[in-house]
């Protein structure tokens, strides 16, 4: 199981490592309480970037972990940080780090491309992204899941809730990006609780504790 300490030292092998334009940052990285794995937070990067991981993560791979706060940091780290998931995924694979996030995906059961904003982004999926990798990281990778005993198979892909949140807060506004879905809302304080929950097809964002909005989702969102 990773500790807090521990997971701290993950971001920062991963910042000195392959993010040099955050080296300069504060960021904070613990397990905390968010509906999705995980949940990235920032007003702009001298003022310190927030990772939070659910504790379901807890007991993953530290190279799952490693996929996990790669695609985390690639949102504040591109340029006005990106609303495209895909995006944010071929960011991490530009870093030469898709051999952490294709074993991410696979814990978090994304065999296949996890479309989201009614087929207009995606997550990729673990096929997706082995087939964008060079073949001494195939090597690595299949290493690692001889290691692990994990088989990949379609049949991991049955469960799919919300996989990440990114949160910028601006002077007049707070936005949100779930699942690459763009959301807007005024008056939420930097410190606020946001949490994103789906309700059968429903996606419910609560702010501390109380309903903000319901969005309606369907198979292909």
């Amino acid at each position: 199981m990773v500790s807090n300490e521990e997971l701290a030292g993950l971001a920062h092998r991963l910042v000195q490592a392959a993010y040099p334009e955050l080296a300069e940052s504060e960021y904070r990285v613990r397990y905390g309480k968010t509906s999705a794995f995980a949940s990235v937070s920032w007003e702009n990067l001298h003022d310190g970037i927030d990772i939070v991981c659910n504790s379901s993560v807890k007991k993953w791979h530290e190279a799952a972990l490693l996929g996990l706060l790669a695609h985390e940091l690639s949102h504040p780290a591109q340029r006005e940080g990106t609303t495209s998931e895909e995006g944010t995924d071929s960011d991490v694979l530009r870093r030469c780090l898709g051999l952490y996030l294709a074993v991410e995906r696979l814990l978090a059961g994304k065999y296949e491309d996890h479309i989201v904003k009614r087929g207009k982004d995606r997550y990729m999926g673990y096929r997706t992204i082995r087939a964008n990798l060079s073949q001494p990281e195939l090597v690595q990778l299949d290493r690692l899941l001889a290691e692990l005993r994990l088989i990949p198979r379609k049949a991991a892909d049955r469960e799919r809730g919300v996989h990440d949140m990114a949160r910028r807060t601006l002077p007049d506004r707070t936005i949100l990006l779930i699942d690459g879905l763009q959301v807007e809302l005024e008056g939420i304080s930097s410190s606020a609780q946001i949490e994103a929950i789906e309700v059968e097809s429903t996606l419910v964002v609560t702010v501390d504790g109380i309903e903000s909005l319901r969005l309606e989702r369907t198979d292909s969102d």
